[in-house]
């Protein structure tokens, strides 16, 4: 058996006597006598693992803390408050994404820019979609924000976006990969994706709206009245840089960059703000 069928075993046999319990009390809640053994030792694949919690024995049954052995299984638990359910996924955000496929793509021209904020396996998740040019029509997805989602895009029919170079998937297609059907919400808010970091949110979200002045009803903010921030993108392997994407008073798309680092007293500040057009991911970091 190899490691990563012994990962999913080991896995699915923690998970198994977890909820034994839970599912005896007939969705009830239950008192019982258990015993916390910190003298009980945890190997996973021939390493000693250092949990939090000693494992605890209920009626001569081992229980773990689901969330450290998700961890030791490289794996992620998100918690969903409002139906009681903890989620267990293989990926998650932060470990290094799926290696983009090599090779030709068709291109395909960005046309309508639309942000969507969706709840999936438990969390939430910004994705920038786009409404393809007349030759190619259709919703398409951003393939970076899919990784991030553990999304496996290997093998899926790619288009390259004619500015910035990045990678996009066909609504289709992308719904054929999804482990459960994700629920669509709405935003009061700047759209990010790939910004976790609950500080650099509010220093992004205080930094637009400090430096616009005018934030309207629909829950944009406006550079002056003629421009318009529509999402928030960290960039891929350049950490610090943020794109705030915007349209201008034109209907013309372009990229405002910020580089955020921490001043003396490990506060964030803003070290660059400039405009650049679409094409700043083959352009602007390549100088």
């Amino acid at each position: 058996m190899n490691s990563k069928r012994k990962k999913v075993a080991l896995l699915a046999f923690l998970l198994t006597g977890a909820f034994a319990a839970g599912a005896a009390a007939s969705n009830g809640i239950e008192r019982v006598d258990a015993f916390l053994r910190p003298d009980f030792k945890l190997i996973v694949d021939g390493k000693a693992a250092q949990l939090n919690k000693p494992i605890l024995i209920y009626d001569d049954t081992s229980y773990l803390p689901i969330r450290d052995i998700s961890g030791l299984l490289n794996a992620d638990v998100n918690w969903d408050n409002s139906s009681n359910t903890a989620y267990v996924n293989s990926r998650y955000a932060g470990q290094p994404t799926i290696p983009e496929d090599s090779g030709d793509y068709k291109e395909i021209e960005m046309k309508s820019p639309s942000p969507i904020f969706m709840r999936y396996l438990g969390r939430d998740y910004g994705i920038l979609t786009f409404y393809g040019d007349s030759g190619n029509y259709g919703t398409y997805y951003r393939v970076t924000d899919l990784n991030r989602m553990g999304v496996n895009t290997a093998g899926v029919l790619k288009y390259r976006e004619k500015n910035t170079h990045d990678l996009y998937i066909q609504e289709e297609d992308v719904q054929k990969l999804w482990k459960e059907t994700p629920e669509y919400q709405g935003s009061y808010e700047i759209i990010m994706s790939g910004v976790s970091d609950s500080k650099v949110k509010e220093f992004l979200q205080n930094m637009i709206r400090d430096a616009i002045p005018d934030y309207n009803s629909t829950g944009q903010y406006v550079f002056s009245p003629f421009t318009t921030v529509f999402f928030v993108d960290s960039v891929e392997n350049h950490p610090g840089y943020y794109a705030m994407y915007f349209w201008n008073e034109k209907g013309e798309i372009g990229i405002i960059m910020v580089q955020l680092q921490k001043d003396d007293n490990g506060d964030l500040m803003r070290r660059s703000f400039s405009i650049v057009d679409l094409q700043y991911m083959h352009k602007f970091f390549s100088q």
